[in-house]
């Protein structure tokens, strides 16, 4: 599992510095930022030892909630026409 943190990690990082970014202005970044604090969480849910069991839990809670947020704001963007015209 924790292979699968390390990966999750490396592609938010890659998504969080890819240069071609679709959205544009200011309010790209949102997506940007909940797909890094998804990986973020869940990474240090994993590699972390003094986490208790129930903070860990909470962890994946907080990961699996920043990217449902990252989803619904990535399509947000994506089927807006009013956000289209701002980017």
């Amino acid at each position: 599992m924790k292979w699968l943190s390390a990966f999750f990690m490396l592609l938010a990082l890659a998504y969080l510095i890819m240069p071609i970014d679709f959205d544009g202005s200011i309010i790209g970044f949102v997506d940007d930022f909940l797909v890094f604090m998804a990986a973020f969480c869940f990474t240090f849910a994993q590699f972390s030892r003094k986490v208790n069991p129930i903070n860990r839990r909470q962890l994946y809670i907080f990961s699996v909630t920043f990217m449902i947020l990252a989803i619904l704001w990535i399509l947000l963007l994506v089927y807006s026409p009013v956000l289209q015209l701002v980017a």
